[in-house]
């Protein structure tokens, strides 16, 4: 089972793109034809190590190069040495 959520869900026909419990649980329900609760698929997660990814909030409407101004990554800030 380590070894599937290695692998990109889409190689399983799957539209999502990360795994979660919700997706694991129903991958191993339809490939092992296992019943596993969600939230006991989140525990299986942490202990392989693995951790879910957090989406990054997008501002509706925003300016993208205003934006690009205020990151923390970006090329004015690493030249002015902030």
């Amino acid at each position: 089972m380590e070894k599937d959520v290695r692998r990109p869900p889409s190689d399983f026909n799957f539209i999502q793109s990360f795994w979660d419990g919700k997706l694991l649980a129903e991958h191993l329900r339809k490939k092992y034809k296992v019943e596993i609760g969600v939230r006991q698929c989140q525990r299986m997660f942490k202990t392989m190590g693995f951790r879910l990814p957090k989406p990054r909030p997008v501002i509706a409407n925003a300016d993208p190069l205003l934006q690009k101004g205020f990151k923390k990554t970006s090329s004015d800030s690493e030249k002015s040495g902030k």
